[in-house]
């Protein structure tokens, strides 16, 4: 398989698959609501410091280490208090990071996000199909 993709970030990409099928798996109604709204609350923010010189000053004053700190201390809180999060939000996000790592000397960077949200929409859809037809998660427990 090396000899034929010399260069391929499969594994990558099926790890995303995977994680983010875990994700479909569990959503429910409650779950998927919390999760887009995630997602909308982050983007707008990533928007928001490239296009306000203001946000980007205020994440600019403080020092790396100090806003890694304060984000991995939120995120080990937000775990210990909500389990679920660890399943729909860190595992997507590090194998999003990880398929990102991979692909990003080998396309542009318009492929890399469109393949990466193609391959997501994939794996949460491929979660629901297993969550419906095969194994239902335990969303009503």
């Amino acid at each position: 398989m090396n000899r034929i993709f010399p260069k391929s970030p499969l594994l990558a990409l099926i790890l995303l698959m995977v994680a983010f099928a875990l994700v479909g798996w569990q959503l429910t109604l409650h779950h998927l609501v919390l999760f887009v709204s995630v997602l909308c609350s982050t983007i707008a923010l990533v928007i928001s410091q490239e296009a306000n010189p203001w946000m980007g000053g205020i994440f600019g004053q403080l020092p790396q280490i100090l806003l890694f700190s304060l984000s991995l201390s939120l995120l080990i809180t937000l775990i210990f208090t909500l389990p679920i999060l660890l399943t729909l939000v860190v595992i997507p996000v590090l194998t999003t990071l990880l398929a990102w790592q991979e692909i990003r000397l080998l396309y542009p960077r318009s492929v890399i996000w469109r393949l990466l949200l193609i391959v997501a929409l994939l794996g949460v859809g491929l979660g629901e199909l297993i969550d419906l037809l095969i194994l239902p998660s335990a969303k009503y427990y």
